[in-house]
């Protein structure tokens, strides 16, 4: 078997939820981690990566896959960007919603098997968010979407409310 602690992990957006998932790999083991942190390193960190989150703002989302695309070939990509679909040929494509209680591996993980995958990478990629926080595994892709903001936006909702509470 596989020691999957010991892949080359890459992550595509240096935002929010990028240092959040990178701090939660680090805490959950991992050491091989790639960041770009410019579009200029993007192509970098795909190439030399097995397993790519990209987490970048859905705006900038088609720009930066036309980018790496060529890259992305017979690996996994793990998409955290909200409302967008990917398919690309011989990529094998997950959506995950996390927040960002993933850098302290906490909260919630939900994924969608997306397209091109296969039960290898569906089991890796189980193992490897299983490492950072409970993972949920949802049936379509509309419902990743559903998830978005329960999982999303209800922490923030929550401290809100809470903050508004007398002392």
């Amino acid at each position: 078997t596989r020691d999957f602690m010991l892949e080359k992990l890459g992550i595509v957006g240096n935002g929010h939820i990028g240092s959040a998932l990178k701090s939660g790999l680090v805490k959950a083991g991992y050491t091989d981690i790639l960041v770009s942190n410019h579009e200029s390193d993007n192509i970098d960190v795909v190439a030399n990566s097995n397993i790519i989150f990209l987490a970048v703002r859905p705006v900038i989302a088609c720009q930066v896959l036309d980018q790496i695309a060529l890259h992305l070939k017979n690996k996994i990509l793990i998409s955290l960007v909200a409302g967008l679909s990917i398919s690309i040929q011989d990529v094998s494509t997950f959506r995950l919603m996390t927040s960002l209680l993933i850098s302290e591996n906490m909260g919630l993980n939900i994924v969608w098997t997306g397209q091109n995958t296969n039960v290898e990478a569906t089991k890796e990629v189980s193992e490897l968010l299983e490492s950072l926080a409970p993972t949920r595994w949802v049936e379509t892709e509309a419902k990743i979407d559903q998830a978005t903001l329960s999982v999303g936006a209800a922490p923030g909702w929550i401290a809100e409310i809470v903050s508004l509470l007398p002392p």
